[in-house]
Formats: C-alpha cells, structure tokens, sequence
C-alpha cells in the first residue's frame, strides 16, 4: 500500500469521514476506495486495519458541528478535522499536521506590498497626516514621535524611525501625485 498524495490531500479542504481516518494513519484513501465506499480489504497489516476501524469509529460518533465547516454537506474539513485529532492525543502524519498551522510567508516574501498597493497605502497615509492637520513642515522624526505615543497606548508601539520613514515616503508620494 502507498502513502497518500500529500501534494493532492492538502488541497482537498472536504472530505468523507472514512478518507480522514485513512490520513490520519497515513494510508492512501484512493487505494481503500470501491464504489464509493471504504474497502479496508486493502490494508494488509492486521493492527493497521484495527486501528483504522477504531479511528473510523470514534470520526463517525463525532457531530457534524465538531468536524465540518459547511452545515450544507456531509464531507468534514480536513484541517479541522487534523486539529481535533491532535487534540484527542491521536498521533498524525507530518503533512496532516502541517493543516493546523498558519500558512509560512514565502522565503521571497520580504514582507513590502507590491508597488501599486505601496503607493495607495501612501497616499491614504499622507491624506490622513493632511486630515489630522500635521504640519508637512514638521520634522519627520518629531511626528513619529507624537504617532507612537498613541500606538503605546493601543499597545502596539514602533520605532520612532520607522514611523518617520513612512512619513517621508508619504509625503514624497504625495508631491509626486
């Protein structure tokens, strides 16, 4: 018996409550699979089988509400179906875990908004310090200031620098337009 397609299961966000218990031990649903139904004559390993039909018997005494998304479909959400496997103590492949977690930012990913979303995200900035009447005279750095104190206060403070920074592109944006 192989492995399940990982690169295909992760993107299958609903699934039979059968399939689940197959991927929650690693094994390949699509080989279980006869006429729609589960067919665990496919699972050589007798504490395998055994194991699987135990899982399969807890998924299917679950509510609907515990392990689906979507009231209007029988199918269960893989993801929230890997959470609430961990969260019984059941031991699940890697890439089932992987489900659970907040999707990784792409190494090329530097955190900077394509240049389009940049210049808007400048320009509402810049029209905002219009609208507060900040003098554009103002030093920079001496906004920044007067802009962290209220971040402090909503608990999320910032480098004086940084803030002065997007000041100055505001404002350079701004003149550009």
């Amino acid at each position: 018996m192989t492995e399940p397609d990982w690169d295909t299961w992760r993107h299958i966000p609903h699934v039979a409550r059968w399939q689940a218990a197959a991927l929650s031990l690693n094994i390949n649903p699509d080989e279980l699979q006869s006429h729609r139904e589960c067919d665990t004559r496919g699972i050589a390993n007798q504490a395998k089988r055994a194991e699987f039909d135990k899982r399969l018997r807890i998924v299917n005494a679950q509510p609907y509400s515990v392990l689906r998304s979507d009231p209007n479909t029988r199918a269960i959400q893989l993801a929230r179906f890997a959470a609430w496997a961990l969260s019984i103590g059941w031991d699940i492949p890697r890439e089932l875990r992987a489900l659970t977690e907040p999707p990784k930012r792409r190494a090329a990913d530097d955190g900077e908004p394509d240049p389009r979303h940049r210049k808007t995200l400048l320009r509402i900035i810049g029209a905002l310090l219009d609208l507060a009447e900040i003098d554009p005279d103002e030093p920079p750095k001496t906004t920044a200031h007067a802009i962290n104190a209220k971040l402090d206060l909503r608990g999320g403070g910032m480098k004086d620098d940084t803030i002065a920074k997007v000041i100055r592109d505001a404002r350079d944006q701004i003149a550009d337009d």
